[in-house]
């Protein structure tokens, strides 16, 4: 099993590895022809990969060496062989639902739930990730005809990728040694092709933990690990691993401590304040890992604590919800999927921050929003029917239920016509009187805001039902250009909402459902506008997936 380093912890198998790099780069500095070709270090993740290649950097293993995660190796394979894949998640979607929509028994089954498909279509995604697709049951063959029609689109998940690249290893793979760490699990894609690095030679690094709690005893997570090995290298690799485990010297036990908090915002507030101590005794940002189960609901307390605190982080994309541009694109999806049955609320989100439209300032959206309300108009459908001038008669405005501040009203001045019934005002020094005063939309914005509606309305109704994807994002780019007001000018640089909307244009898929379209530019949505948690460097914050086989001197 000499394809195999096994390591007791995360710290050992770490030194494992950069003590084996380091041979490999002192005969390369005896023999500098080696350097011809370089020592890949294959890790799983980017934020392990930035961290390797400081560590190599640091003991002096850097030259000759470049560290990639497998996605990365697997683009490079199918580079080399002259291939160039093309990756569309939210087209995959796309002819996954198709082919379970082709099934008479998940089409039966699933009628009634909502988005069902949308059920379907995870399940063949799972079955293609593990490379199931022999069988006779019904969401079996749908999972094979998606890879068939993918194959036929040439395009490809990045789980397809590294399966394929598998193939491309013996012949193309140019590179003296290749070390894998990292890996505790993998899909059976990228297993495939983790196995054809191991029968290419490479050597894997695998960490067998230890109980943090008993450092005398294997942590219960290591049969997961032992699964994985045994995957890779059948049943043998299982033994030498827990015989190696057992031979392996003892690692000091970590020096725990706990903290009773109430809520994120306490347990963030005290988990600042530790490493702001930390910090002021001399500890590197760098060397202080934050793990959380998932970030999200921890990104605004650790964005306000470390802030005030003036600590340095780093970490991966704060959730996209937070930022204004994210949530107004999510409105726009809601007033192209909803149409007539969207909430008048949410098409005011889509105007409000930012650009102006021809009919609405966003500076009355919110008196725009009460004035629907008092009205009893909640949907678009119902602003396209509603007979604003009757509602507003011959007045100049049209009041709100609300007001605020007060008025100077010389003695004997007339009211408001829109105003309360008559009351007693209060006196003030020098015989002045004071009102209430209430708050109008002028007559002409009013009238506007509904012209608006009924527009926009007229223009989701003339969105094609069935089209090209290119004739979809057309459409879809004139109706928020001339009913909503937006403008590529009004957005940052990096907010590229045109380049969102006319991306799918590119992809040919035939005729599609408007439904296909916008659920292909949902998915592609999903991360527009986000930006990242922290800086460049710090302290690193990270979920559990990013801080697999990372390693600190405070976590």
């Amino acid at each position: 099993m000499t394809n195999f380093l096994f390591a007791r912890g995360a710290r050992a198998a770490e030194s494992a590895l950069l003590a084996a790099v380091q041979e490999e780069v002192a005969a390369a500095q005896q023999d500098p022809a080696q350097l011809a070709q370089p020592v890949y270090v294959v890790v799983p993740s980017r934020e392990l990969r930035d961290q390797l290649a400081i560590r190599l950097a640091h003991a002096g293993a850097s030259l000759g060496v470049e560290v990639l995660s497998l996605h990365a190796l697997a683009l490079r394979l199918h580079r080399d062989a002259g291939e160039q894949p093309e990756t569309h998640s939210a087209q995959v979607e796309v002819l996954a639902r198709r082919a379970a929509e082709a099934q008479p028994e998940l089409r039966e089954a699933l009628a009634g739930l909502q988005d069902g498909m949308g059920l379907a279509a995870s399940s063949m995604r799972d079955l293609l990730s593990a490379q199931l697709t022999e069988g006779g049951m019904p969401i079996v063959a749908a999972a094979r005809a998606t890879a068939e029609a993918m194959q036929a689109a040439g395009v490809a998940r990045p789980g397809d990728l590294q399966a394929a690249a598998a193939g491309w290893v013996e012949s193309h793979l140019h590179a003296r040694a290749v070390f894998v760490h990292g890996f505790a699990d993998a899909t059976g894609q990228a297993a495939a092709l983790l196995r054809a690095l191991l029968a290419r030679g490479a050597r894997m690094v695998v960490d067998l933990p230890s109980d943090p709690a008993a450092a005398d005893r294997p942590d219960r997570g290591q049969s997961f690990v032992l699964d994985f090995v045994e995957r890779l290298a059948g049943s043998e690799a299982r033994a030498v691993a827990q015989q190696a485990w057992a031979d392996s010297p003892q690692q000091d036990a970590p020096q725990l401590s706990q903290m009773h908090a109430a809520g994120a915002e306490d347990e963030t507030r005290e988990l600042a304040q530790r490493i702001r101590a930390l910090l002021a005794e001399g500890v590197p940002a760098e060397e202080i890992g934050v793990v959380a189960r998932t970030l999200p609901p921890y990104a605004v307390p650790l964005r306000r604590w470390f802030g005030e605190l003036g600590i340095p982080f780093r970490g991966g994309a704060a959730p996209a919800a937070l930022f204004p541009v994210h949530r107004r694109f999510q409105a726009v999806l809601a007033v192209l999927r909803e149409g007539e049955d969207c909430p008048v609320d949410r098409w005011l989100d889509a105007v409000a921050e930012g650009s102006h439209s021809g009919a609405l300032d966003p500076q009355r959206i919110a008196d725009l929003r009460l004035a629907f309300r008092a009205l009893g108009l909640g949907r678009l459908g119902q602003l396209d029917r509603f007979d604003e001038a009757s509602a507003l008669g011959e007045r100049a405005a049209f009041p709100l239920p609300i007001r605020r501040g007060l008025v100077e009203v010389e003695p004997g001045e007339e009211g408001e016509a829109d105003a309360a019934p008559e009351v007693d005002q209060p006196q003030l020094a020098f015989e002045q009187q004071y009102r209430a005063h209430r708050r109008s939309i002028p007559a002409g914005a009013f009238l506007q805001a509904f012209g608006a509606a009924r527009g926009l309305v007229r223009a989701w109704r003339r969105l094609p039902a069935r089209a090209s994807l290119a004739e979809h994002a057309l459409a879809v780019e004139k109706l928020l250009k001339s009913e909503l007001g937006w403008r590529a000018e009004a957005f940052d640089r990096e907010d590229n909402w045109l380049d969102l909307v006319r991306g799918l244009g590119e992809i040919d898929l035939g005729p599609c459902s408007r439904g296909e379209y916008l659920l292909m530019l949902e998915r592609e949505a999903r991360h527009f506008g986000a930006r990242p948690l922290g800086g460049s460097a710090g302290v690193a914050v990270l979920d559990l997936t990013q801080a697999r086989a990372r390693t600190f001197q405070h976590l």
